[in-house]
């Protein structure tokens, strides 16, 4: 630490009292503790680069997710593969199982779409990557709106026979990804990571048989529905959404 007196008019003395009335509690010796974590903010924001020499639009928009071990983890999870994943390279559009993939599929522009549902140990991430052609504000929002609606769908109005159908594909995404040893292994620490226990499969398949409609709209509600968006665009972004209308249309009048 530095101090100094600028501009004359400073005597030592008067240097070396200040110093002791405002830093004469600190000291030199540093105890090597960890500091305890003080929680995360969340912040709504924006960030877009532009290079012109990418052929498309690269997106994801995201809000806040929830911890590993939180309740609405694994309604948020069934949520996250109710939307799934879609590309053109897929036979399906206008004949996919998807009430969504059938609208949005031929619509906007769309090459890529992968909604994700990230969980760390405090916070997470629940959102979507999609790539599009980047030359129409006009597609860029309407891919977004679309995903806004579903979400809004996922939070005011999805059946029971539609949380059924993603019960049953969080089963196969969840045994698909154990079905190796390193695999089980990367299950189980990630589990005494974050929660401090390891769940049997037992307990697991417990809890998702008890996510009913109810459930997932209560957890989508919770963390999707009216919360600030972390938005991002690289390659041709002229035509990137705005965050004000992203973030606006994460709301709407419901009765």
């Amino acid at each position: 630490m530095v101090l100094s007196g600028v501009g004359g008019g400073c005597s030592g003395s008067k240097l070396l009292g200040l110093a002791e009335k405002y830093f004469g509690d600190l000291s030199n010796e540093y105890p090597r503790k960890v500091p305890e974590a003080g929680g995360i903010r969340f912040t709504g924001s924006e960030y877009r680069y532009r290079n012109d020499y990418i052929p498309h639009m690269y997106s994801a928009v995201a809000v806040e997710g929830v911890g590993y071990g939180h309740e609405d983890a694994l309604p948020l999870q069934m949520a996250n593969q109710f939307i799934g994943q879609w590309d053109v390279t897929h036979a399906t559009t206008r004949t996919a199982p998807s009430r969504w993939v059938q609208k949005i599929s031929h619509e906007h522009g769309l090459h890529f779409l992968q909604h994700f549902n990230i969980h760390y140990k405090d916070t997470g991430l629940f959102g979507v990557y999609f790539v599009s052609n980047g030359d129409d504000l006009v597609n860029s929002q309407g891919i977004m709106r679309s995903i806004q609606h579903e979400w809004k769908h996922l939070a005011a109005a999805i059946s029971e026979e539609e949380t059924t159908l993603a019960r049953n594909q969080l089963r196969t995404e969840l045994y698909q990804n154990l079905e190796t040893n390193t695999q089980k292994a990367e299950h189980n620490a990630k589990e005494l990571l974050y929660t401090g226990s390891v769940r049997s499969l037992a307990d697991l398949e417990q809890e998702i048989s008890n996510i009913d409609h109810n459930k997932l709209r209560a957890a989508v509600l919770r963390n999707v529905y009216d919360r600030d968006t972390a938005n991002v665009g690289v390659g041709l972004t002229e035509a990137f959404m705005s965050y004000h209308r992203t973030r606006a249309a994460m709301s709407w009048w419901r009765l």
